[in-house]
């Protein structure tokens, strides 16, 4: 049996108030802010989101025929 997550205490920001912060940021500034929160949270700097026909063969290829 999972255990329980604990209640955030009271009067404290909850997880669904970051989520609506980061599409919030999404819907106005579009791939900007995803590139900027890429950075945040991943340290990662991106030049173009844009995934390549190869990379995406190559994800396709890698999925198990059952699924």
């Amino acid at each position: 049996m999972a255990a329980a997550v604990p209640r955030p205490p009271e009067g404290s920001a909850l997880p669904t108030d970051a989520v609506r912060e980061v599409v919030g940021l999404v819907r106005q500034q579009g791939d900007e802010a995803v590139r900027n929160l890429t950075a945040r949270f991943d340290g990662v700097d991106i030049d173009d989101l844009r995934v390549g026909g190869d990379e995406l063969r190559q994800a396709a290829e890698a999925i198990g025929s059952e699924l």
